[in-house]
């Protein structure tokens, strides 16, 4: 069976979709005119290095994932049996199995971007080296508040969000445990309680939006289990303030006997991290 995979913000790059604007002029006029500036400019030129600026990447994201998708399905690519999306990417998987149409996912997403730019309390971090459950139990024993797991990307790697120096004393612990933490880029604490309020703000417009039926099964971030009819709202908007469960999500795939991973849009980022956990429950499997 076929999972198409769909990454969210840290997936950019200037000249992402660089083939695709002219190939689907139709949506790129559409977006253009949603946006209010040029898609294309600012995916391929990338002026005032605006795809570092959370408010410009998010819909940015959701345009190329959403012209890959249709590229995708245009070549000849096999309809997909399971939808995920990875953070943002989720908006992109609920717009391929038909929950929104481009418009008002990309109306979403600019909003979720605005949103969370004016966020900027907290920090994040990647864990590198040690295993997510026994990082868990570390946050435990330690009586760090303020620092949480935003995602669980494979066995080994896991992001933390939270307190800036929290984050930083726990560089340091993890350090002498032989792993190692490398600060983000962003400017808030994402998937964490930090993102209360912006929670509150998505979860007021999303509220305001029909959904459509899913004519595939999309992956929840927060339960690593499908959507279903009545849980979109809460499950969308509380993605802002709970960890993505990307391992647990890749685990339950593996489970529903799926074996082909295609990641649709810019990078190749989520195609190593499930290849990471479809290797991590292997060698599990062979030590059992």
């Amino acid at each position: 069976m076929t999972v198409l995979m769909f990454p969210g913000q840290g997936s950019q790059f200037a000249g992402m979709g660089k083939a695709l604007f002219d190939r689907y002029p139709d949506f790129t006029l559409l977006a253009d005119d949603t946006l209010g500036y040029s898609v294309k400019e600012l995916c391929v030129n990338n002026p005032d290095n605006r795809l570092s600026d959370t408010r410009y990447v998010q819909p940015a994201i959701f345009v190329v994932n959403a012209l890959a998708y249709q590229h995708y399905l245009d070549t000849g690519g096999k309809p997909p049996n399971w939808l995920v999306g990875h953070s943002l990417g989720e908006y992109s998987a609920l717009y391929a199995s038909g929950a929104f149409d481009f418009r008002v996912g990309l109306k979403i997403t600019q909003a979720r971007g605005r949103i969370t730019a004016d966020v900027r309390d907290g920090g994040m971090a990647a864990v590198v080296g040690i295993e997510s459950d026994i990082l868990e139990n570390l946050l435990a024993e330690l009586g760090m508040q303020d620092v949480y797991i935003a995602n669980y990307n494979t066995q080994n790697q896991t992001v933390l969000a939270g307190n800036p120096q929290g984050l930083a004393e726990l560089a340091n612990i993890l350090e002498e445990r032989g792993a190692y933490s490398v600060a983000l880029n962003v400017n808030g604490a994402f998937h964490s309680p930090f993102m209360a309020h912006a929670f509150t703000q998505l979860k007021n417009i999303i509220s305001a939006i029909p959904f459509i039926q899913l004519t595939c099964p999309v992956l929840s971030n927060v339960t690593a289990k499908p959507y279903t009819e009545d849980t979109f709202v809460e499950l969308l908007s509380s993605q802002l303030v709970k960890p993505v469960k990307w391992k647990q999500s890749i685990e339950y795939l593996i489970d529903k006997d799926t074996s082909d991973y295609i990641e649709i849009g810019p990078g190749s980022t989520l195609t190593g991290l499930a290849k990471s956990v479809q290797r991590s429950i292997s060698e599990t499997q062979l030590v059992s």
